[in-house]
């Protein structure tokens, strides 16, 4: 579509004949800043009279050669800014013309925003007279234009005089015949236009020297910024160079230049010539969001400046149809605004009801409405249309009592219900309702409507201060390194910034809060953060085409996230978007810095390839040549290492062929144990499988939530694991403490035809063997919408009370629930973005994920030669060798440090929980006493060492999970058993078992804070013969088997479940005097006991340990 020529529609006339201010003077009342504070101080007007007179003196004053400068310039303004003046004599001389246009390049003219773009590529000629006989000067002048042969397609005759439209008719079809090229002549009539009306006073004052016409205007502030910032917008829209591949932002910057002419009041046709400009560029580079947005502000300077409705009547179908076909109620505003605007002009009697189609228009935009109000997969969304909505069809029924009223009562619940919603736009919906007040503000149901509201507003506005005050104290705290407060301040900031709307200061809380969490391992809580902001960040950019500063930060961050929890999808996904953000801001992609940067993202990249398992690795089969035409060496390197070796690197010229497999190998191992690999997880996810698994570390303890691959599954578990680490991030403070060393959950679909048992569509389910639970999902009756995040949050608390008991042990219960759930908001900070779903939905259109078939397009498909392949020898290689330099553990001697067990918080990664022992289950079990049995039968047969349970079913699940762990042997002695004798003075043949893990055989880093559980039971009474002979019998055969046994209630002898045996190598029996401080053996005493201290041994090492036990109150 070209330029738009509508006839204007002036309505002051008719506005002011029903009392009505014009659509100029309502928008400077309501919108003052939006327009000129310049004010002219001195204005000696340009007389029309005295114009003509000085034109048509022109000959007789010897002024022709002003004349055809002022003809020049105005053509330059007017017609075509492409002019190049002509040398020679008065009249045009030997060049046959006075000026003529020059070729000027597609990318320049295209930014125009004065003259005629046509004339950027063809040649147009200019004559200039001031002869009172023009007829004839017309004639040789077109003749002398065409004796040049240079292909002029116009030629402009410019006269001082009046020319009647007939003669100009006359001559410009005639002449236009004779020579082959369009003649069009400007006289008089079109001077005193261009000058007077068009507002060039300026010009003609300068090139006719009126030196009795002045203009002083005292510039504005306002309007002194407005202008540096449009002239910085015009020298970056005019730099050819600056928009390559970011066009759109051509497009934004124009329509930027357009709203400011039009806020300094510059001349209408200056103003409407860069809004044309943005309409035509926005058809050839923008998207249709921008070329709706550019023909919207053409039409509201149209109305709104220049009170003329004849632009808004033209473009208003094509904004329909925009908004029609739009999802976002941001979209459907611009159609609501002009429809509203032209319900006015209908009031006002500028316009009539039929040239407006006031009422079809106003059907169809309701009927839309209806529907993105209904969609409650969005909430907040449905909550915004439906106010629009409500504004439109209160205006529509005004005249309707009843049906006015109950709307007006529908927009104050309305206010009232979706309060909470963080992305309702409460102040600018009650920002409209007080509009209202003027038509409406004298009815009853308003008054009742505005206390009903009231409070809310007080609630929210009252808020913005403390907001702000937490939300500064918070960014404070984690510059000092105060990481735990640092959460727990800005997490309290967090819903009152959202009541407040201040979604800038909300997007910037919410990468703070992620990075905190992403400090302390907690990656997922860091990604439920970013996704969220990541959210509103691209949501605004859809919105105004403008890339926040923050974006690319962002993506950096949830690029090191996805890095550490070995998502190689995501983490590419994060690269590219970043790239292209950066890109569209002026990236210098040459720039040492970024590319420093950029490599060591691709060297740990390629780090992640080398640890994918043989089947994960044909998943990266074509994606060797989109690593290398992305600059990403390292990992094309280290996907052909592991496809072939050494031979595929030479092959594919990645190394000389004069590189031996030695020094190639030496290479992969450099590259692999580079110092980011203490950070980088155990495996990837390649998101390829049938389940997708999401680890993490949260109080030391291994989560692991296992997904169907499915996008709900898979969003629901990445919501849940975010929600878990939120919700305990500040724990380590609180001296709580992680019981379990894994900790599994299964999330998974319900099965065909099996029903749903509750209306939130998820239902929490006892786990089987090792797993603590499994949650199962009915995507087709999961709520959808608000409705669906509240539904999702109450499971979330519910499985939270569930499961809390069974993972953690805070040293007092009551004191840990009021800090963390109550004074720091722990379920308010850990609930409000943990939606991923929803998130996810508003950045990939659905809830699904990245996929490495995103990248593997139009490369070659790669062989793996290697069997196995060489990137499975190097990970061996290097378990070995880390194997090999681990250190034995040493224990200390004497008392710790006073500061030792100080609550200093670490990161969640550093604690970690021994637990073979699950105290819940073990306490369900019962624990009575401990057995033995022989196999006098079979000489050295390993004796067995019975755990005698009351509740034998609870006894076997300990047993059954034990050796879903390690097997039916335990080869690595997990599990450690020490009976300690001599533990009561007055009772000799007493003895303790205790039953715990095996911190000697426990892998951890040199900081790590290890917590291990334990079981003891005293044997107060035993038969002395049966720890001898299990003794002799363990000496005998250096093994034995640990055994569940289950007591009767009657008198039937206990009950051996064999099948359950476990068989181990090492127990250990001693006296328990020899136990002391920094003795791993120390959990087995009880500070109560009286140990038997053989005579001579005065400073028995268990005297040190039972004094520092009572000190530390156990």
């Amino acid at each position: 579509m070209g330029t738009l020529n509508v006839k204007p529609r002036k309505v002051s006339r008719a506005l002011s004949k029903c009392d009505f201010p014009t659509p100029s003077e309502f928008m400077r009342g309501r919108r003052p800043e939006q327009f000129s504070d310049s004010r002219v101080e001195e204005n000696i007007e340009l007389d029309a009279g005295f114009l003509e007179y000085k034109l048509d003196s022109i000959t007789s004053r010897s002024e022709e050669k002003q004349f055809e400068h002022l003809a020049r310039r105005l053509a330059e303004r007017l017609i075509c800014p492409n002019l190049i003046p002509q040398t020679g004599p008065t009249g045009g001389g030997d060049s046959k013309v006075d000026t003529e246009t020059y070729p000027v390049h597609e990318d320049i003219s295209s930014r125009w925003y004065e003259g005629n773009v046509e004339a950027a590529n063809e040649r147009w000629g200019f004559a200039v007279s001031a002869k009172k006989q023009w007829q004839g000067k017309i004639r040789s002048d077109m003749a002398s234009i065409a004796s040049t042969g240079r292909g002029y397609r116009v030629a402009y005759f410019v006269s001082n005089q009046f020319i009647s439209d007939k003669s100009k008719s006359k001559f410009q079809d005639e002449l236009s015949n004779e020579h082959g090229f369009e003649v069009r002549i400007l006289d008089r009539t079109w001077l005193m236009e261009a000058i007077i009306e068009k507002g060039n006073e300026d010009i003609a004052a300068q090139a006719l020297n009126l030196s009795n016409f002045t203009t002083s205007k005292k510039i504005g502030p306002n309007d002194l910024s407005k202008q540096e910032a449009l002239n910085e917008l015009e020298k970056e829209i005019s730099d050819t160079g600056r928009y390559q591949g970011v066009e759109y932002q051509l497009v934004e910057d124009c329509i930027s230049a357009a709203i400011i002419s039009r806020e300094l009041e510059l001349d209408r046709h200056i103003t409407e010539g860069r809004h044309e400009r943005a309409i035509r560029l926005a058809r050839e580079h923008g998207t249709k969001r921008q070329i709706a947005s550019a023909l919207y502000q053409k039409a509201w300077t149209a109305v709104y400046w220049h009170d003329d409705f004849g632009v808004l009547l033209g473009v208003y179908d094509e904004i329909e149809a925009f908004s029609l076909g739009c999802r976002d109620s941001s979209d459907i505003e611009k159609a609501i605004n002009l429809w509203q605007t032209l319900h006015t002009a209908v009031i006002s009697e500028a316009l009539s009801l039929e040239e407006t189609k006031l009422v079809d228009r106003v059907n169809r935009l309701i009927h839309h409405l209806e529907e993105l109000s209904s969609d409650t997969d969005r909430p907040n969304n449905a909550a915004n249309s439906k106010w629009l909505m409500l504004g439109v069809q209160i205006v529509q029924h005004a005249a309707d009592e009843s049906q006015r009223d109950k709307l007006l009562r529908d927009f104050g619940d309305l206010l009232v219900g979706s309060q909470h919603l963080g992305g309702f736009e409460f102040n600018r919906a009650y920002e409209y309702f007080e509009v209202l007040g003027a038509p409406f503000g004298e009815l009853e149901v308003y008054d009742e409507v505005f206390e009903q509201v009231l409070p809310v507003y007080q609630e929210r506005h009252s808020d913005v201060t403390v907001a702000d005050k937490l939300f500064n104290r918070g960014i404070d705290k984690l510059r000092t390194g105060k990481v735990i407060s640092g959460i727990d301040v800005l997490g309290r900031a967090l819903p009152k910034l959202i009541k407040a709307e201040k979604k800038e200061r909300m997007v910037r809380c919410l990468a703070a809060l992620a990075s905190a969490y992403s400090s302390m391992d907690l990656f997922w809580a860091a990604y439920a953060n970013h996704m969220s902001a990541l959210s509103i960040l691209i949501q605004d950019f859809g919105e105004t085409r403008e890339i926040d500063p923050l974006l690319p930060m962002l993506l950096e961050k949830m690029f090191w996230g996805e890095i550490s929890t070995g998502r190689i999808p995501h983490a590419l996904w994060c690269l590219e978007l970043q790239i292209s953000t950066l890109r569209q801001t002026g990236l210098d992609e040459e720039d040492e810095g970024f590319q420093e940067d950029y490599q060591l993202k691709g060297g740990v990249l390629a780090m992640l390839l080398l640890k994918a398992d043989a089947s994960q690795l044909n998943e990266f089969t074509g994606l060797v040549d989109f690593f290398e035409k992305n600059g990403l060496i390292a990992c094309s390197l280290a996907l052909l290492f592991a496809f072939g070796g050494p031979d595929y690197l030479r092959q594919h010229e990645y190394v000389p062929d004069s590189e031996s497999d030695t020094e190639i190998w030496e290479m992969m191992k450099r590259l692999w144990d580079q110092p980011a690999q203490d950070s980088l997880p155990e495996r990837i996810d390649t998101f390829g499988g049938e389940s997708v698994s999401l680890i993490s570390r949260l109080l030391g303890t291994r989560w692991e939530i296992v997904c169907q691959h499915n996008p709900w599954c898979v969003r629901i578990g990445e919501s849940y694991m975010g929600f878990l680490e939120a919700f305990l991030a500040t724990s380590l403070s609180h001296e709580a403490i992680g019981t379990m060393e894994r900790a599994k959950m299964r999330f998974q679909l319900a099965s065909e035809g099996e029903s749903c048992p509750n209306e939130q569509g998820l239902e929490l389910r006892p786990g089987s063997g090792s797993e603590l639970a499994i949650v199962v999902i009915w995507p087709e009756r999961f709520p959808l919408g608000g409705l669906r995040t509240d539904k999702l949050r109450d499971f979330f608390v519910y499985s939270l009370v569930n499961i809390l008991p069974r993972i953690l042990f805070p040293k007092d219960t009551k004191a840990f629930l009021d800090v963390v759930a109550g004074s720091e908001e722990g379920l308010p900070r850990s609930l409000m973005f943990a939606d991923v779903l929803a998130s996810s939905s508003n950045i990939f259109d659905d809830c699904s994920s990245p996929s490495l078939t995103d990248w593997t397009g139009g490369g070659e498909i790669y062989e793996i030669v290697a069997d196995p392949p060489c990137n499975l020898a190097l990970q061996s290689i290097m378990s070995l060798r880390k194997q090999k330099n681990r250190e034995e553990m040493k224990f200390g001697e004497g008392a710790p440090p006073e500061d030792f067990l100080e609550d200093t918080p670490l990161k969640h990664g550093a604690y970690q929980p021994l637990s073979m022992v699950d105290i819940e289950l073990w306490q369900e079990a019962g624990w009575e006493g401990v057995g033995v049995a022989l196999q006098p039968d079979l000489p050295n047969a390993p004796p067995f060492l019975g755990i005698l349970f009351g509740n034998g079913e609870a006894g076997r699940r300990i047993f059954e999970n034990w050796i879903s762990d390690i097997g039916r042997e335990d080869s690595n002695e997990k599990i450690r058993i020490v009976i300690l004798t001599g533990v009561e003075k007055s009772n000799p043949n007493a003895y303790t078992l205790a039953v715990s893990s095996n911190i000697a055989k426990a892998q951890f880093k040199e900081l790590d804070r290890i917590f291990v559980t334990s079981k003891m039971k005293t044997m107060e009474n035993p038969d002395p013969r049966n720890l001898e002979n299990f003794g002799r019998a363990f000496a005998a055969s250096q093994k034995y088997a640990l055994v569940p046994v289950t007591l009767s209630d009657d008198e039937r002898p206990p009950d051996f479940h064999f099948d359950l045996s476990i068989l181990k190598r090492e127990v250990v029996i001693r006296e328990a005097w020899t136990v002391g401080v920094n003795d791993p053996d120390g959990m087995a005493v009880s500070p109560s006991i009286d140990p038997i201290i053989p005579e001579g041994q005065e400073n028995a090492p268990i005297l040190e340990l039972i004094e520092w036990q009572k000190k530390r109150g156990r």
